[in-house]
């Protein structure tokens, strides 16, 4: 993700979501909540929760997330 790129929306689905930040800084939204990750962190929460994605820090940010349905993030970020 580019650096100040965000999601515009909140996103809600059922499932399960799993991310974790390969390089970077990653801010990450769940309903009121805001959680910064850094290279290495890791994040699995209940995305019927309202959440959002934004990079957080100075340049480019790599994430892998694991959600179901996988589907979702296709068109997203």
């Amino acid at each position: 993700m580019e650096e100040g790129k965000k999601q515009k929306v909140l996103v809600t689905h059922e499932g399960e979501e799993h991310v974790f930040v390969v390089k970077g800084t990653l801010e990450v939204r769940i309903e009121d909540e805001t959680y910064i990750l850094k290279e290495g962190d890791s994040i699995y929460f209940n995305p019927s929760f309202p959440h959002a994605f934004k990079n957080a820090g100075k340049g480019e940010m790599i994430a892998v997330i694991a959600a179901s349905p996988p589907s979702l993030y296709e068109n997203v970020l």
